[in-house]
This record gives C-alpha cells, structure tokens and sequence, in this order.
C-alpha cells in the first residue's frame, strides 16, 4: 500500500503543472486581447486631448486679439502683440487670423476668426469670436 501512495503523489503535481501552463495561456491570451482594445482608445484620447488643447489657446488668442482691438489697438499690431511669446507653429501650425469689422448702427462689431491646420494634416475648425468696438475708432487696417 506504501508504494501506491507514493505513485499518486508523485503524479499529483505532474497534473497540476499542466494545468499552471494552461491557465498562464489564458491569462496571456487575456492580457493581450485587453491591449489590443484599449490601445486604440488611448492613442484616441490623446488626440482628443490636443485638439482641446489647440482650440483653447486658439480662443485665449482670439479673446486676447479681440481686447486689443476694443483698446484701439490696429489689427496688425493686435495681431503682432498676440502672436508675441507662443511659439504658434508648434502650437498651432499655420495659425492665420482674419478680421472682419462691420458697421452696425452707432457701434461697430468686430469678428477675430484663427484659423489652423490641426492632427493629421487637415484644417481644423476655426473659432470665432465677436465683440463691439466704438464707433468713434478708426477702421485701422
């Protein structure tokens, strides 16, 4: 009867060796099929991340742009003071702004539009913003 014992506690580990291998697969098989979903959507998020990050300085620029034009600043040295200190073409390359002031009645509206070219090569959304300027202000272009 000793020697029974022996042979099954012998073959005991033998099986659950077999079993370790498979479970290590499927745990491998797991982790890489999680990889693989998740990947995709990490890479995503740091685009969607820069790109909220471009369309925030853009509309900080168009605000700050927008000041100096209510202050009596002309467009271009507006446009010059802005541009003074950001490295845009890192930021946002080929960044251009368009002005665009309109008589409306005793007050004066003034559109700031920047745009630029966004992730992957194409132009991205521009961001516009409006105020009034005096209507005593020179059209300084």
């Amino acid at each position: 009867m000793h020697d029974v014992d022996l042979t099954t506690r012998r073959s005991a580990p033998r099986g659950r060796r077999g079993a370790m291998l498979i479970e290590m697969l499927v745990a491998g098989i797991l982790l890489t099929t999680v990889i693989v979903l998740v990947g995709p959507l990490l890479l995503q998020s740091n685009q969607v991340r820069r790109s909220a990050a471009q369309r925030q300085l853009a509309t900080q620029l168009a605000a700050n742009c927008l000041e100096r034009l209510v202050a009596g600043e002309s467009q271009q040295l507006a446009e010059a003071n802005v541009r003074r200190g950001w490295d845009t073409q890192k930021w946002l390359p080929e960044m251009t702004f368009d002005f665009e002031i309109r008589d409306d009645d005793a007050r004066r509206r003034a559109t700031v539009t920047v745009n630029w070219i966004g992730s992957g090569g194409q132009a991205a959304r521009p961001v516009r913003l409006a105020g009034w300027l005096p209507a005593d202000q020179e059209d300084s272009r």
